[in-house]
């Protein structure tokens, strides 16, 4: 008798370890999927959807917030840079509409927060709109429609990093206008730039995270051979994989020669490769001083890192002012 209660124990406790096992491998598995589980919600969205919104086609700046953090905390919420970005684009661009877009639907609550505070200044904008994308839907009837169905963007080892590149292009390719990171400060009118860019980087590479493309022409085109480029040839091991490695590899193709700025504008099988001052590229450690005299011919000041905070009509900013 004791040996078998012994023996039963011994399965018990087995059991129990293995069970315990699958469970912590299970709520792995349930955490790496439901962390992006809101794109899918619509039903408890207060804010408008994109795609129920009359837009301007090319004549709009679309931010896009990839965070499912709006539905965790029950209300859409926003940083101090985040807003400064919005509030710089919407100041430098009147004739234009900046949509800010969420992938998580959220609720329009008011309260004591700062987050609050600086939603509610930047609707004082008249030109600012706050909108759901379900990305799902938006997915739908595109040339991504099938990789984002399959999952593949959720397995990979950067899924927001690629669920931006993805969506970015996909803004454009429906809409026209610019997309760009939130983590910039735009000091100069966007108009004055040419039809269908991106940006030079140090090394005669481009970079995706400021874009620009008309919904009809070159820039539709290349849109679409981007979504192509990414339905055909997703790669969910690289960081830039999906993104500037695409738009370098599909720039090379088309344009049969370098990437260089020397080449804006001359070839119209081309987009225009805008010199690496355009962007420029603020890192924490560069001088004040440099900063200044390197940015006096920049359109998008492009940050690193920095902490600020906004005025309506003056962009504060604790390491470089820019009036």
């Amino acid at each position: 008798m004791y040996f078998r209660r012994t023996c039963l124990l011994r399965i018990f406790v087995i059991l129990f370890l293995i069970l315990n096992i699958f469970l912590l491998y299970l709520s792995r598995k349930i955490y790496i999927y439901n962390q992006y589980y809101c794109y899918s919600l619509n039903e408890l969205d207060e804010v408008l959807d994109i795609q129920d919104t009359d837009v301007k086609n090319d004549s709009v700046i679309f931010f896009l917030d990839t965070t499912c953090d709006l539905f965790i905390n029950e209300t859409i919420m926003i940083r101090s840079r985040q807003a400064c970005a919005i509030e710089s684009a919407a100041l430098m661009n009147p004739q234009k509409t900046i949509y800010l877009l969420h992938s998580s639907p959220g609720w329009l609550i008011e309260n004591e927060t700062i987050s609050s505070q600086l939603l509610n200044f930047l609707t004082l904008y008249s030109n600012i709109n706050i909108r759901h994308i379900n990305l799902d839907r938006f997915a739908k009837d595109s040339p991504v429609e099938k990789l984002w169905k399959s999952n593949e963007v959720y397995k990979s080892n950067y899924p927001r990093k690629h669920i931006s590149d993805i969506f970015g292009v996909l803004l454009l390719w429906r809409y026209g206008g610019i997309y760009m990171d939130l983590d910039v400060i735009v000091t100069k009118n966007l108009e004055l730039l040419p039809d269908n860019f991106v940006g030079a980087e140090p090394n005669s590479d481009v970079n995706n995270d400021i874009i620009g493309f008309d919904s009809q022409t070159i820039g539709h085109e290349y849109a679409q051979a981007v979504l192509n480029e990414l339905a055909e040839n997703f790669d969910s091991q690289s960081w830039t994989g999906n993104g500037a490695c695409i738009f370098n590899r599909l720039l090379k193709q088309r344009c049969d020669q370098k990437i260089e700025p020397a080449a804006v504008g001359k070839n119209r099988k081309c987009l225009n490769v805008l010199p690496q001052n355009t962007f420029y590229r603020f890192k924490y450690s560069e001088e004040t001083d440099y900063i200044k005299k390197e940015i006096e011919n920049s359109y998008v000041v492009h940050f690193c890192v920095w902490p600020c905070r906004s005025q309506r009509g003056v962009i504060y900013e604790q390491l470089v002012a820019i009036g």
